[in-house]
């Protein structure tokens, strides 16, 4: 009895952990005071409309401006940086890119501190990811770390984000390889393709007619024939192209689980559990299995699956004539197309623009297709 109560416990902690985690998502909107305020996924006002104009959070604090300039709040709604900048960006790595009053791009953590960048000339600013930041020079890429310390030095022609702690990086462009954190090659630099690591693998190229996948010691794990693509796994799968034959999917083990159809013009990688594909005169979606969800005529356009939901519209001649709506990854209509711009869903709300004279305004709809208006305001 004693270990029922407490596995019960238990589940009612989950319920209540995901429960939480859910009304956790605030949506920044304009309401009817003309003031910008977050609301959840209910339309219950969460942080009251007190603000010119404000941003979606990232990492706990959301950019908001007010009094002409931008500053950070929490989910309290309560100022952790003052506003005191042109511009703002997202939270990445506890660093963001704002623009000072002097019209200078510069990082902050999220104490609003400025860093340091310890280098005599550099150019764009770029997201951190896994600690460390790409910066250009006169000298190529390089890195730098959240205190603005170089920890590899500007000499890459072409450079990437970290994944998995590894960076694929190139000096000519020609040959790739993959370095660590402190600039040393694991992997040496001798394949002409090759793909970022995702969970532990990358995919690369040395020749035309094979794939090979390498862990993080550069072993090769697996290799696979394919011509023309280069496509890491995505959700356990890999695509792959076979020469006459054409594109099909295969897992881990090398194993095909979805055989190359030359139907297929394009297949793209598994997100949800479900892949976007097209033929000649169709594009759809297709399980894991092969098994084909749905299909609808290229007239259409469809967009990529966020939370079960892949916006889409009717193709015309001019861009600006279309309209949006939504559709389940069985292809039902859950939204009809009506909207001239939308968002991917962030939870259960999508933003998008209603029109209205020559401007219009930003709103949210659920996944049933209704307007969340805000329920105090």
């Amino acid at each position: 009895m004693k270990k029922i109560i407490i596995f019960l416990f238990s589940i009612m902690l989950i319920t209540c952990c995901n429960s939480q985690n859910k009304q956790d998502d605030l949506y920044p909107i304009k309401m009817n005071n003309g003031k910008y305020g977050y609301i959840n996924s209910v339309g219950k006002v969460i942080i009251e409309p007190k603000f010119y104009y404000a941003l979606d959070f990232s990492e706990g604090l959301a950019a908001i401006r007010e009094k002409g300039y931008y500053g950070y709040i929490d989910k309290t709604g309560q100022f952790v940086i003052p506003p005191n900048f042109e511009d703002a960006g997202k939270f990445k790595d506890g660093i963001a890119i704002v623009t000072t009053k002097e019209d200078k791009k510069v990082y902050i953590n999220t104490k609003g501190e400025m860093i340091d960048i310890k280098l005599e000339q550099y150019y764009k600013l770029n997201k951190f990811n896994e600690g460390l930041s790409i910066i250009k020079t006169k000298n190529g890429f390089g890195y730098i770390d959240t205190k603005g310390n170089v920890v590899v030095s500007p000499q890459y022609k072409t450079a990437y984000n970290f994944e998995n702690g590894l960076a694929l990086v190139s000096k000519n462009g020609t040959n790739f390889g993959y370095i660590n954190k402190s600039g040393k090659y694991v992997i040496e630099p001798k394949y002409y393709i090759a793909t970022s690591f995702s969970n532990g693998l990358a995919a690369v190229k040395d020749s035309g007619f094979k794939t090979k996948f390498l862990n993080k010691e550069g072993k090769e794990v697996l290799e696979i024939k394919s011509s023309y693509t280069c496509d890491n796994f995505s959700e356990g799968l890999a695509i792959f192209y076979e020469e006459g034959k054409g594109y099909g999917y295969v897992n881990k083990n090398g194993d095909i689980v979805i055989k190359p159809n030359s139907k297929f013009e394009t297949l793209m990688s598994f997100k949800e559990g479900v892949a976007r594909f097209s033929t000649k005169n169709e594009v759809g979606y297709i399980d894991k299995n092969g098994k084909i969800l749905f299909k609808i005529s290229k007239d259409y356009f469809l967009g990529y699956v966020s939370n079960g939901m892949i916006p889409f519209y009717k193709r015309r001649e001019r861009l600006s004539q279309s309209r949006y709506g939504f559709m389940n990854i069985r292809g039902e209509v859950k939204v009809k197309p009506q909207y001239k711009e939308v968002e991917p869903f962030k939870g259960n709300l999508a933003r998008i623009h209603l029109s209205q004279g020559f401007n219009g305004y930003y709103v949210y709809i659920n996944k049933e297709g209704n307007v969340i208006e805000p329920k105090k305001y």
